[in-house]
């Protein structure tokens, strides 16, 4: 990830990352293209308010991608942590490591990855000209959402992900929530069914 996305998150969670050992300045290094960027924004912004809200002393110890999705090693956390970072990594399979677009995971000579139209022929995890802006957006809503699912169906909530939804065109929530827009589409849908569970 460009050394510009990996300043934003140290100053954001600087206190959830482990730089021991590092040697970029003692700055924490992803491992990952700087268009999931906006996945990992979303995922320390989950473990922060678990770590502030819940009392857990979380720290987070490496961030890559493996066989072609976002991986996230930490200690210190909780079943319901855990979940969201596994609802972030079915995402991950869903967005471009390239520049943060919608994406698809694709064999390539052996190798996995996820990219876009624009992309899908770039083998180099070499990030191209990214918004920061866009990503910070669409990783602070995604946050939202993953918290809402994991409030509102617990230990299900990686199952529900998976599942697709006619509320939805038929794609499962891990698949929509890979842009802002289906961040919004999945709030609307988690909100739908929170009113028929009320009534």
């Amino acid at each position: 990830m460009d050394s510009v996305y990996e300043g934003q998150l140290a100053v954001d969670y600087g206190s959830l990352l482990d730089t021991y050992g590092t040697s970029r300045n003692d700055t924490f290094a992803c491992q990952c293209a700087s268009g999931w960027f906006g996945l990992v924004y979303a995922a320390l912004g989950i473990l922060n308010s678990y770590k502030k809200h819940r009392d857990q002393k979380i720290i987070v110890v490496q961030i890559k991608e493996k066989f072609g999705k976002l991986r996230i090693y930490c200690g210190g956390t909780n079943a319901f942590s855990e979940i969201a970072l596994e609802i972030i990594e079915m995402v991950s399979g869903h967005v471009c490591e390239c520049c943060g677009a919608e994406g698809e995971l694709a064999n390539d000579r052996g190798w996995l990855n996820v990219r876009c139209g624009e992309h899908h022929l770039t083998t180099s995890i070499q990030s191209v000209e990214a918004s920061k802006l866009m990503m910070l957006a669409h990783g602070r809503k995604l946050a939202s959402v993953i918290l809402d699912i994991v409030c509102q169906f617990g230990v299900q909530s990686a199952a529900w992900a998976r599942l697709p939804a006619t509320a939805l065109g038929g794609l499962t929530p891990a698949e929509v929530l890979s842009t802002e827009s289906g961040c919004d589409k999945v709030m609307v849908l988690l909100s739908r069914l929170n009113d028929s569970v009320l009534d």
